[in-house]
């Protein structure tokens, strides 16, 4: 996942579509650049479950275009959408039991206002909403 951010981040059309969907906000309005892209990724890209017994994983571009995937496909646009116009971001995977090997669910963490914030862009929750009832988080950042 860190790969395809890194990947995503410089493409022309990940790079431009953060800039159009950001274009009316004020000049360092750094909130409402987040809650522009989370939005987005949250109501517009349509969560769709994995083909069966297999993991896909897509580039931000493809993901983008053909306007679907699950959580590592929607935590994966949305933290090249946001990387891509200077956020910082990160990925926490969750696990709802106490197996480290049973990590289910992916969010995006975004550095704002001088804290981590989650990024469920799977469910119709706020900026900073996580699923209640997870027991661990392995914490990935995307920083080079």
């Amino acid at each position: 996942m860190r790969a395809l951010t890194r990947e995503g981040k410089k493409n022309d059309l990940i790079r431009r579509f953060a800039a159009y969907l950001t274009q009316d906000l004020a000049s360092k309005d750094w909130v409402g650049e987040v809650g522009a892209l989370f939005d987005y990724v949250k109501d517009e890209i349509r969560y769709q479950l994995d083909t069966t017994d297999t993991e896909v994983m897509s580039t931000a571009q493809e993901i983008l275009l053909q306007g679907f995937g699950d959580c590592d496909d929607k935590a994966v646009l949305l933290a090249a959408l946001l990387e891509s116009i200077g956020h910082h971001t990160g990925f926490a995977a969750l696990a709802f039991t106490d197996d480290p090997q049973r990590y289910s669910h992916v969010i995006v963490l975004v550095w704002l206002r001088g804290r981590w914030v989650t990024l469920d862009a799977t469910e119709p929750q706020p900026l900073g909403w996580a699923p209640p009832g997870s027991k661990l988080w392995l914490v990935i950042f995307n920083q080079e």
